[in-house]
């Protein structure tokens, strides 16, 4: 608009700084990008009180849309809020990535691979984004799933790591979503891990938002690789997605900077059930996992992000305790895939390499989907995996 008005009255020669200045104080013009993933209880909400003529139910749906946003701003309190002998950790799995990733439109029909990415980040939503606080925690598809067990295993390395140095408190937030974070399985962990920590660790709280208000730290990483992977038509080789991954984070490779154990097979024999506990795990939104008088780790579930109502317990079986778990490490690069899907992936490669790359495998760097392909080993069913 700075050059129209520039070639249109060229006698004015306006300086584009001045154009700037005056567009923005003199004009009431706003452009707005267009808005994605919004919250669906504030779109019912918002929707209702438009349309609702009784007055009396206007007002209670408006402090019921109030009541909603204040819970969703008291998550991000706490996820921003600093303190010298608190340590935040935030993290999350990236949308899968398909491999190969190529342009060819049978593509878009076809099943592919998966590469996973599971971002932890050190810090709160204050913290700068650097490859010392952001780790990516990446595996394929056919070395393992994306369950309980392995977002687990990837928190248990990371806290195994952390320079806990005048650290007495740990909060980490995640998203609630039952399968992957908010389940007993991780509850488990962190219980094992603080029972085992040093004596100057105190507590570990895990934080959960509200449904549709949250985006934390890791969904900054993701975009910045979902930016530079827009920019690439052709991903064949996985090593390429861990070249991207490198560039937002120190990259932890499943097999080689981490391990994953079976947790809930821990669960099963020392854990009470969900169904005893003294609370409700699917209505927290903050568990609470302390260290009591005596040294052993007790759990305190909270609907509430600000008081405390509940009573902290153990919940270990009776004659258990967390120092006795010790998980299993389970095999990784194995896995299960369906037929239809080794099939699929092998019509695309044979559709964008020709039907001769098995045998050209070395010089196309199609090692890994020969090697898949070709593994007698494999069953006939992918499996599932089934959250605690």
């Amino acid at each position: 608009m700075w050059k129209m008005f520039n070639t249109k009255f060229p006698e004015y020669a306006v300086k584009e700084s001045f154009f700037r200045a005056l567009f923005n104080t003199k004009f009431n013009l706003v452009f707005n990008a267009l808005q994605t993933d919004v919250c669906s209880r504030c779109l019912e909400l918002k929707s209702r009180i438009k349309n609702t003529r009784d007055l009396n139910q206007k007002q209670e749906l408006m402090t019921e849309s109030r009541i909603h946003k204040l819970k969703a701003k008291a998550f991000f309190d706490l996820l921003k809020e600093e303190k010298a002998e608190m340590l935040t950790m935030s993290y999350d799995c990236q949308k899968n990535l398909v491999v190969p990733k190529i342009p060819d439109q049978q593509a878009n029909y076809k099943r592919h691979f998966y590469m996973y990415n599971f971002a932890i980040v050190v810090g709160t939503s204050k913290s700068l984004l650097k490859k010392d606080n952001v780790f990516c925690y990446t595996w394929k598809e056919t070395d393992k799933g994306k369950g309980s067990n392995e977002i687990a295993s990837a928190i248990f390395d990371r806290l195994q790591k952390l320079n806990l140095d005048n650290v007495t408190d740990l909060r980490l937030c995640s998203y609630g979503c039952r399968g992957q974070n908010k389940n007993l399985t991780m509850i488990t962990m962190v219980c094992t891990w603080l029972q085992r920590a040093p004596t100057h660790v105190k507590s570990i709280e895990l934080v959960f938002p509200v449904t549709g208000h949250s985006y934390i730290p890791p969904d900054r990483v993701f975009a910045n690789i979902e930016k530079k992977i827009r920019k690439k038509d052709t991903i064949i080789n996985p090593q390429e997605y861990l070249d991207l991954f490198s560039e937002s984070g120190s990259v932890q490779v499943l097999g080689v900077n981490w391990k994953v154990y079976d947790w809930q097979e821990q669960v099963k024999a020392h854990v009470r059930a969900t169904s005893s506990l003294p609370f409700k795990i699917n209505s927290c939104k903050r568990v609470i996992i302390t260290k009591n008088t005596k040294g052993n780790v007790i759990v305190q579930g909270e609907p509430f992000y600000k008081h405390l109502i509940g009573t902290a317990q153990g919940i270990c079986k009776k004659g258990k305790t967390f120092y006795d778990i010790n998980p299993d490490e389970m095999s990784t690069g194995n896995r299960n895939i369906k037929p239809e899907k080794i099939k699929n992936v092998d019509e695309l490669l044979t559709g964008h390499f020709g039907s001769t790359w098995k045998e050209e495998a070395e010089n196309l760097r199609l090692q890994y989907y020969r090697d898949v392909l070709c593994d007698e080993n494999r069953g006939n069913e992918e499996v599932e995996d089934i959250p605690l």
